[in-house]
């Protein structure tokens, strides 16, 4: 029983697992219990190395023995010096016990990285045979395929997260949807509109206003049946009484897939700008930027968001002809000469993105 290779319906299957714990690491607990009850061993183990084979990313660990006390763990070891301690990771990296080793230790030249796999007997079991061999080695590509999809998968993961982050600074509110009008994503300007025009319910996006939504309804549908390929502006009345606020909708050119045409991916993005709403923390980066005094940043950060000096004056209960002058200092001091160059300044630098 202990030389039989395992039939080729069990290694099916096993590799069929092996690729679910590409995208669950968690599940390699399992894989590794199976190979070792398909192979006669008492223990496997996989583990993942960078920088040619100096930090272990990632260590998976199956032993019903005295060495692993819970049985099956997985999951990063960020480096722990702790796994060098377990005794089956030793065996797994010398190749002294050969007879009662399947071991493999494949290396990626491009990126200098090193993926081992081992199923261990005990010193005294038989020595595992050919043909475990032959189904072992037939194992191992697909264990390297899958261990490469799991990285690029989590480096995919922080990319997008990253971007999620990048989006969540901007100060336009972006809600991205799907071709059956489904917020797929809202950044957290967005999110932070709703409520007073701009309603999300349901996973959908609705405004308050029956003759807003009217249209809305309609911009949408033309954009994600790819009845128009323009971008579409609407303006959304809120009950605040507060300025409206303006959309911009676009649609999003779908990609052909070998599974589809844009499938499950954005139909449409949604822009949405909020004329009266403050941007968290521009006022201290324009007075970094242009050092300017608190009073001329908070001139300015009014300025931008579309006040005129009057209206600037009456907020601030100062007159008129203070906020001309706190504004021929922020002239000088942004090397402007006009208002109009002054709002492109600021709102084409960092100053506007949320802090």
């Amino acid at each position: 029983m202990l030389c039989e290779a395992p039939p080729q319906h069990e290694l099916l299957d096993i590799i069929g697992a092996i690729y679910e714990a590409t995208a669950d690491p968690g599940k390699w607990g399992d894989v590794l219990a199976r190979l070792a009850h398909a192979f006669g061993g008492t223990s496997a183990q996989i583990v993942h190395a960078s920088g040619g084979g100096r930090h272990v990313d990632f260590a998976a660990l199956h032993n019903p023995g005295p060495t692993s006390p819970t049985g099956a763990s997985a999951g990063g070891t960020g480096g722990d010096p702790g796994l060098s301690g377990l005794a089956v990771y030793r065996r797994l990296m010398d190749q002294k016990n050969r007879d009662q080793a399947l071991l493999s230790c494949v290396t990626d030249d491009e990126d200098k990285s090193i993926t081992g796999l081992g199923i261990l007997r005990d010193a005294l079991d038989e020595p595992f045979s050919q043909p475990q061999w032959a189904a072992f080695d037939a194992i191992i590509p697909h264990v390297c395929r899958a261990v490469a999809i799991h990285r690029r998968m989590v480096r995919l993961a922080g990319e997008r997260d990253g971007l999620r982050g990048a989006v969540d600074r901007l100060p336009l509110g972006i809600v991205l949807i799907d071709a059956s009008a489904q917020v797929l994503f809202a950044n957290a300007a967005a999110r932070e509109m709703a409520g007073d025009g701009l309603v999300f319910s349901a996973g959908r996006m609705a405004v308050s206003e029956p003759a807003d939504g009217s249209r809305l309804r309609t911009a949408l549908a033309a954009l994600t049946q790819g009845g128009v390929a323009e971008a579409r502006v609407l303006t959304v009345t809120r009950p605040s009484g507060h300025r409206a606020l303006t959309l911009l909708l676009s649609p999003v050119p779908a990609e052909a897939t070998p599974f589809g045409h844009g499938v499950d991916g954005p139909a449409a993005a949604i822009y949405i700008s909020d004329p009266e709403r403050e941007c968290a923390g521009a006022i201290e980066v324009l007075r970094s930027l242009f050092a300017l005094t608190p009073v001329e940043a908070e001139v300015l950060e009014m300025l931008v968001r579309g006040f005129d000096p009057p209206e600037i004056a009456r907020r601030r209960g100062t007159c008129v002809s203070t906020i001309r002058h706190h504004l021929k200092s922020i002239f000088r001091k942004t090397a402007t000469a006009r208002q109009a160059d002054l709002v492109r300044l600021v709102t084409t630098g960092p100053a506007w993105l949320r802090h």
